[in-house]
C-alpha cells in the first residue's frame, strides 16, 4: 500500500466573479428557434400570455416591460417542452436598441442565466 505524500506545489486558485445581475429593465427578447413547428408552439405559447410580439423571417422579438424577463422565460419554458428550449436560442438587450455584431457572443438557452448586458 502507498502512502500519501503531500504536493508542495501550490495549488491553483481560481477567482470566481460574481455574476451579474439578471437585467429587469424594459428592452427586447430576441429568439430564434430551429425549427418552424417548435417556433409556431414558441409563438402561440407567448400569444396566450398576451406578449407583444414581432415575427421576422430569422427571429421572433418580444418586448418586455420593466420586470417582465423571468415571467416571460417562465412562460416560454411551460409552453416548451425542455429538448425544445434548449435547442431556442435567446438574446435579452435592454432599451429599444437592436442587437450589433458584439451582443451575438451573448446568445444563449433560454434555459440559462441572462448575461446580456451591454459594456
Amino acid at each position: 500500500m502507498a502512502a500519501h505524500l503531500p504536493n508542495r506545489q501550490p495549488r491553483p486558485t481560481f477567482s470566481l466573479e460574481p455574476s451579474s445581475p439578471r437585467p429587469s429593465g424594459a428592452g427586447i427578447l430576441y429568439l430564434w428557434f430551429p425549427d418552424p413547428a417548435l417556433r409556431a408552439s414558441a409563438v402561440r405559447t407567448l400569444r396566450a400570455s398576451r406578449r407583444e410580439l414581432e415575427l421576422s423571417f430569422s427571429c421572433v422579438r418580444v418586448k418586455m416591460g420593466e420586470g417582465e424577463l423571468d415571467a416571460c422565460v417562465l412562460e416560454l419554458g411551460a409552453g416548451l417542452d425542455q429538448a425544445g428550449t434548449r435547442r431556442t436560442r435567446a438574446l435579452f438587450l435592454p432599451g429599444a436598441d437592436g442587437p450589433s455584431i458584439d451582443d451575438f457572443g451573448r446568445v444563449r438557452s433560454p434555459s440559462c442565466s441572462w448575461r446580456a448586458r451591454r459594456a
